[in-house]
């Protein structure tokens, strides 16, 4: 209870309680928009997986508060991020969380060729 409050752009998972979560010793599986490195090393290690959605301010209100929401509302189109919430995602897939984005082909077709420009 009171764990978590107001959620306005996602949850992040701290460290702080991990070895309860290998104590269950059963997979996890958490939709997050961020987690420490250590989090994900237990989650995994129990065959767990932490997944990582974008989603624009609108999408995340229709996400949490559908009621709010028409049925004609309720398939709303993840649009493509923007170059910097890109960074920001592939960052989080370096540190193994499995990220989902709309495919953007300005850096989806080219990620080779920006990482041999880096």
């Amino acid at each position: 209870m009171g764990a978590l409050t107001k959620i306005n752009h996602g949850v992040t998972i701290l460290g702080r309680g991990a070895s309860r979560i290998s104590a269950f010793g059963i997979p996890i599986n958490l939709e997050a928009s961020n987690a420490s490195e250590h989090v994900i090393r237990v989650i995994e290690k129990t065959g767990g997986s932490i997944d990582v959605n974008y989603r624009t301010p609108l999408i995340m209100r229709n996400y949490l508060k559908p009621h709010r929401f028409g049925p004609h509302q309720q398939d709303l189109k993840t649009p493509m991020p923007p170059p910097k919430v890109i960074k920001k995602l592939e960052k989080l897939r370096e540190k193994g969380l499995n990220v989902n984005y709309p495919r953007a082909p300005w850096f989806t077709d080219n990620v080779e060729t920006i990482k041999k420009e880096r």
